[in-house]
């Protein structure tokens, strides 16, 4: 398996979820200008289970909005993830982000627009149906970054039969 991203440099804790591709929902909430916490809820031997902690805080203190992705598992998986970065005093935090199936686009969540005069950064992991787990970064008062992992095809085969 290999990692891709994150696109910003990230100070924060790190979160790591390698592994786990079997994704039956995903919850964010935020509050203000930054995503408070995202947590995905895994299917693990036909059972499902939560992140073991939930990337940020949650929304205790009141959170500005929330949503939740229903992936219908286990026919639609994760295929990518976008979105973009900016800076907030001086820390770099995830600001909007899509998740990507293989059936739809979940998005965009935005935390909030753009600050003009902000530097940007934008972001788009495309791995198909290779995703293999999130990883990322957070800090305190919210997630900070994210990436993904992918893993290369088994086989020699799948190459073949895809140019057949």
């Amino acid at each position: 398996m290999f990692k891709v991203g994150p696109a910003a440099k990230a100070s924060g804790s790190v979160w790591d979820d390698k592994g786990k591709s079997e994704i039956a929902q995903i919850y964010i909430g935020g509050y203000e200008n930054r995503f408070k916490f995202i947590q995905f809820l895994y299917v693990e031997n036909g059972n499902t289970v939560a992140t073991s902690k939930i990337l940020g805080l949650p929304c205790e203190g009141g959170c500005t909005f929330f949503d939740m992705i229903t992936l219908d598992y286990p026919s639609e998986y994760i295929t990518g993830v976008s979105g973009w970065y900016q800076d907030h005093n001086g820390s770099k935090f995830l600001r909007l982000i899509n998740f990507h199936t293989n059936k739809t686009t979940y998005g965009p969540f935005i935390a909030s627009p753009a600050n003009k005069g902000l530097d940007q950064i934008e972001f788009n992991y495309q791995v198909g149906s290779k995703f293999h787990g999130f990883f990322g970064t957070y800090l305190q008062n919210g997630v900070e970054s994210i990436g993904i992992y992918s893993k290369p095809m088994d086989k020699l085969t799948e190459i073949v039969k895809k140019n057949i």
